[in-house]
């Protein structure tokens, strides 16, 4: 029997090209101006992908008359192209372990785009349903590869004595998919009033295609890609393939058996996308509630209905700058105090601010959405709902990285984005119907409970965090 932790190690393995560390090749010592359009690339590619998710929302009333489908039944194209975000990332390991990731982007991604143009198209309801799904499946590979280019421009693991830029990195980087979902109904109202529905999707495919064209140029950053090509023009050793059939199993392993037992059996990674998950889904179902609450209570039409999103780009701004701000005044000094490695909790700090931000939103959006209280109160409550989500969101990432190995990092951030792209599809199915029976006020009031009750877990693990790692059998030596 294959044990698939060996097996990781022999993936891990780095053909043997001496002096690779130093070579100009290695996307480490690659120029800063390199790095940053490597790295704005994909993170343009994620805003678009993300943008196609809620251009959707302001054309599901004109949807729903066009095809004669129930209101619940009109949010199900949003929730298909979420759901193919969740497990879409699937194809992107086979692909990028074996070619690299640019061939991610450049063979997923073009798929991608005749079915965002195809919903468009589409005659019945059906057809919407089916090309939904998959331009959300073929766009999320790059998605997820997207956050191992970044992790290839800049080192996981850092010396006390050199610059560590990582959480700078996946701060931007997450907010790249949070403006690209938030902008989306902004444009997707306007469009809709100006144009009809069918242009939303025309307008996703488009800008879809401008990233690709953004992105031509490229270069590869997988670190194994980049040293087996460079072995074989050099005539040198490379580490050994593994036979058909274990490559297969270790697969399915990483890829699809792994994140899910993580999730069963890892309290680091069960808990945490317990938390990333709900809070997630409640910002999604923010793409249902909020045309409806603020059509109905303050009038707005279609194009003033996307206006609210813009709180949610606001706010993860914030909590983007908040992650870098913490790292800048709280990680990076005591980084630099220390004579030995850091533990994983200490990318935390960001995460225990957050957590405060979703539940004090929620209740200010809930008692104020009404129609004797100013529009812009409700507005700017969505702002710490999604700046804590942010903080919260991007201190996991980082966490999950610190706390394992590559690619077990891999299969629990794999697990995460599965459970969180599931919850923000599912949620916004019943979102209609919640807001329609309790009101505003209880509904909304009942997520803010929620979250009060989720509250603790980043802090938990700031507490007894070392202990937990020590019952974990997938825990490397920290960072």
């Amino acid at each position: 029997m294959v044990d698939a932790d060996d097996e990781d190690s022999k993936c891990q393995e780095r053909p043997q090209v001496p002096e690779w560390e130093d070579d100009p090749a290695n996307p480490y010592n690659w120029s800063n101006v390199k790095k940053a359009y490597n790295f704005l690339a994909p993170a343009a590619i994620a805003f678009v992908i993300s943008l196609g998710v809620s251009t959707y929302t302001p054309a599901s009333t004109d949807i729903r008359d066009r095809f004669g489908v129930s209101p619940t039944l009109a949010i199900l194209p949003f929730t298909l192209y979420v759901l193919g975000l969740a497990f879409g990332p699937m194809l992107a390991a086979p692909i990028s372990e074996t070619v690299g990731r640019r061939p991610v982007y450049f063979l997923t991604l073009p798929i991608s785009i005749p079915f965002m143009a195809g919903a468009g198209f589409a005659q019945n309801f059906h057809t919407l349903l089916i090309c939904r799904f998959f331009a959300g499946f073929f766009g999320s590979p790059t998605m997820a590869v997207s956050a191992g280019t970044a992790q290839d421009l800049y080192p996981m693991h850092v010396k006390p004595t050199q610059p560590d830029y990582r959480a700078t990195v996946c701060a931007v980087f997450v907010l790249f998919p949070f403006l690209g979902s938030a902008l989306g109904p902004v444009l997707g109202g306007i469009t809709v009033r100006e144009k009809g529905w069918r242009w939303t999707q025309w307008e996703a495919a488009g800008l879809t295609g401008a990233a690709i064209l953004f992105a031509t140029f490229m270069s590869e950053t997988y670190a194994r890609a980049l040293v087996a090509k460079r072995a074989k023009k050099h005539n040198l050793a490379t580490a050994p393939k593994l036979p058909p059939a274990q490559a297969l199993k270790l697969l399915v392993t990483v890829v699809l058996l792994r994140p899910i037992m993580m999730l069963i059996r890892e309290p680091i990674v069960s808990l945490l996308t317990l938390y990333t998950g709900v809070i997630n889904g409640i910002v999604y179902s923010f793409f249902a509630a909020f045309p409806l609450i603020f059509t109905r209570t303050y009038d707005f039409d279609v194009a003033q209905a996307g206006l609210p999103f813009l709180s949610l780009a606001v706010g993860a701004t914030f909590g983007a700058v908040t992650v870098i701000l913490c790292d800048k005044t709280m990680f990076q000094p005591k980084r630099r105090r220390s004579t030995t490695y850091l533990t994983p909790e200490d990318r935390l700090y960001a995460a225990l601010i957050g957590t405060f931000g979703p539940p004090i939103g929620l209740f200010w959006f809930a008692w104020t959405a009404r129609d004797d209280i100013h529009w812009i109160v409700p507005i700017l409550a969505a702002i710490p709902i999604v700046w804590g989500n942010v903080c919260v969101f991007t201190c996991v990432i980082l966490y999950f990285s610190d706390t394992y190995d590559a690619l077990t990092a891999a299969s629990a951030l794999a697990g995460n984005g599965m459970v969180r792209y599931t919850m923000g599809g599912v949620f916004p199915l019943f979102t209609v119907q919640l807001y329609e029976r309790l009101g505003t006020d209880k509904a909304t009031s009942m997520w803010a409970g929620v979250m009060v009750v989720l509250l603790p877990i980043p802090w938990l693990f700031w507490i007894w965090g070392g202990r937990v790692r020590g019952w974990s059998r997938y825990v490397g030596s920290g960072i």
